[in-house]
């Protein structure tokens, strides 16, 4: 993986469209100061002032989804099984089908839709998070995998949370995932590649 300009790129765009995705977040809680992120779901953001950015930002979470299969792929393709490989592909290709399904239809539009939509891409992404968790060649990302695992599970638990509140600890947790993995992918990518033993010996003597 080391030197990959592919894995480095698709990482990059992992990130950038993260970013998107936080920065309209931000900026619609800026401008509806009727909306009270404690209790309101994220995708209310779309019923008010500014509301059409959320299309933006359910795209940027989808283009996220698609640029780290890509990396993932392409970064362990040769340390797993084809079917795990594919498995991968699968839950990250119905999380951005998710993603883009919420866009498209908002919550005024149609409300059970967009939530199967939401819901959809948060348990593909679930599940793969369960693929890397079986599956990474490396302990950095099994422990990723497991921490963001938790926060999702703290965020089900019956603690008093509300449900913008839940709804929030749980996308901070998957997406949190996400930009780690980009991030982790991104550092391995950009690294030189190892010198051999016979090299490092050659170079003692």
């Amino acid at each position: 993986m080391s030197g990959d300009k592919f894995v480095m790129r698709v990482s990059c765009g992992t990130l950038a469209c993260l970013l998107v995705f936080v920065l309209i977040i931000l900026l619609l809680h800026g401008i509806r100061e009727d909306y009270d992120g404690h209790s309101q779901l994220i995708s209310e953001l779309a019923l008010g002032k500014g509301g059409f950015m959320m299309i933006f930002a359910f795209l940027a979470l989808a283009g996220a989804c698609i640029c780290l299969s890509s990396a993932l792929s392409r970064a362990f393709h040769k340390n797993r099984s084809l079917l795990l490989n594919r498995m991968q592909a699968l839950s990250f290709g119905f999380a951005a089908a998710g993603f883009l399904g919420a866009g498209a239809i908002t919550l005024q539009e149609d409300a059970p839709t967009h939530i199967a939509c939401v819901l959809l891409a948060f348990t593909t992404l679930l599940l793969a998070m369960f693929i890397v968790l079986r599956a990474a060649p490396c302990r950095a990302l099994r422990r990723g995998a497991l921490m963001a695992i938790l926060v999702v599970i703290v965020a089900l638990l019956p603690i008093g949370l509300q449900a913008g509140e839940a709804q929030r600890l749980i996308a901070s947790g998957i997406l949190g995932w996400m930009a780690y993995v980009g991030i982790f992918l991104l550092s391995q990518s950009g690294a030189r590649p190892r010198k051999t033993s016979t090299l490092k010996t050659s170079a003692r003597n």
